[in-house]
């Protein structure tokens, strides 16, 4: 009995999360949700906890990016996934709940430092934001990250330390 109270109590704790409105945000509930419920169901039923400063320092890498992202706004010991969806893959996807399913399915499939970041138990807050322009831009900051020693790709940048 114990074990199901505690999944309940942290399902009706991400669904209130998702209603939380950050101030500034640009992330719609029904999208924080999809991000919330991505994680939680990767992390095998170990849900994370939106933070709205979080967010806001993802939002503030794409602050004046038009491409790339301003990564050092995130500071010292944050982990940083982002992904440019540029005008090709747009042909694929054009709303913004289709793009970030798209790109968490693509984070958690072939970006093992992306990966790392949704994936690991000690990390449980995060906050993410997108800019919808002529690309859509879309970046999740996480509490702290695991240093790897990876080549840093297009389509996601490592926090630096």
């Amino acid at each position: 009995m114990l074990p199901k109270l505690v999944i309940l109590l942290l399902c009706v704790g991400a669904l209130l999360a998702a209603e939380e409105k950050c101030k500034g945000s640009k992330v719609s509930a029904e999208i924080k949700q999809q991000i919330l419920d991505f994680h939680r169901d990767r992390r095998e039923g170990d849900a994370m906890e939106w933070d709205c400063d979080l967010e806001a320092k993802a939002r503030g890498t794409m602050r004046n990016a038009t491409t790339l992202v301003d990564y050092s706004k995130i500071g010292k010991k944050r982990g940083l996934n982002f992904f440019e969806y540029d005008k090709e893959d747009r042909k694929q996807y054009k709303e913004p709940k289709d793009i970030v399913r798209f790109v968490l399915d693509y984070w958690w499939a072939r970006e093992l430092y992306a990966k790392c970041n949704m994936k690991e138990k000690t990390i449980k807050k995060f906050g993410c934001s997108y800019k919808n322009g002529k690309v859509f831009l879309f970046a999740c900051v996480y509490e702290k990250f695991r240093r790897l020693l990876l080549p840093i790709s297009h389509r996601f940048v490592q926090s630096v330390e």
